[in-house]
């Protein structure tokens, strides 16, 4: 980041890596994240105990670069953690489902807000996906409490 600050367009620089290049993508660069994405399917659905110890973090390391250049530091991190914490509360046969579904609704609400407020469109995204696991959280965690309530008052 020093080094890179230094330079004639050094700022632009760390501005796009961390926001991202997501609406000046071209297919040269979406191929290779669609590939991995390709090899990531195969591995979760054949291979899944490569998820767990030492090649998971081959794995990781193989599908981040890629990600992090079209989406930006922000947007890449936001996505992996955010729908992750957010789904704690969920039972587990539909937390894929309600991940799936903050990540998507983000995407939309992010790229709405970008475009109407004139914000960079990665952190818009963070924003958006940020308030979706709160209500959703928020909505689990009064469900549950209007189930103990109804448990306890017949």
């Amino acid at each position: 980041m020093l080094l890179v600050a230094q330079q004639p367009h050094g700022k632009e620089s760390i501005e796009s890596l961390l926001n991202g290049r997501l609406l000046w993508a071209q297919w040269q660069d979406v191929i290779p994240v669609l590939v991995i994405a390709l090899a990531m399917l195969i591995v979760v659905r054949y291979r899944f105990a490569w998820l767990q110890g030492k090649a998971f973090y081959f794995l990781f390391a193989f599908a981040i670069p890629p990600l992090v250049i079209n989406l930006g530091v922000y947007l890449e991190f936001a996505s992996l953690i955010i729908p992750a914490l957010a789904v704690c509360y969920v039972p587990w046969q539909r937390k894929t489902a309600v991940g799936l579904a903050i990540g998507y609704i983000a995407m939309i609400a992010g790229f709405a807000a970008s475009l109407y407020w004139d914000w960079p469109i990665g952190p818009a995204v963070v924003f958006a996906m940020m308030w979706c696991a709160v209500v959703m959280v928020f909505g689990a965690q009064a469900r549950a409490l209007c189930q103990q309530d109804s448990a306890f008052n017949p």
